[in-house]
């Protein structure tokens, strides 16, 4: 396969790619940017309630979600990049065959859970 070629149907910003994901961002984009700052114990775990399955430890929202297989579980880890690029916030990730565990805090928040946190596993939730 011709090098050059193959580069060009890799990139994130090709065709296929944007026509298939872009849409679909527009439609479930959050309507603000989602607040940076840190938030208190009581409105993480108000959020939580919302948030089947995460869970608030070491400054950090948790989730771990499984998928009938490897393919699946990456799918699932490219299309949330999507969000995340969209979002300018990115989460820590882990990957084990079908699992993906995922972990969500705010960097310019001294590592701290912030709405944009709590926002982006709202998003995340949509996906899986």
């Amino acid at each position: 396969m011709n090098r050059s070629r193959r580069s060009s149907r890799l990139r994130p910003d090709a065709p296929i790619l944007e026509s298939g994901f872009s849409n679909f961002l527009s439609e479930h984009q959050p309507e603000h940017m989602p607040s940076r700052e840190p938030l208190s114990d009581d409105a993480i775990d108000d959020a939580l309630a919302d948030l089947d399955g995460w869970s608030h430890a070491d400054d950090k929202l948790h989730k771990t979600y499984e998928f009938s297989d490897f393919r699946e579980a990456i799918s699932f880890v490219v299309r949330l990049s999507f969000y995340a690029e969209e979002m300018m916030h990115h989460p820590e990730l882990e990957n084990v065959y079908n699992t993906v565990s995922i972990a969500l805090t705010t960097h310019d928040a001294g590592g701290k859970v912030t709405e944009m946190d709590v926002e982006l596993a709202s998003q995340i939730e949509e996906l899986a």
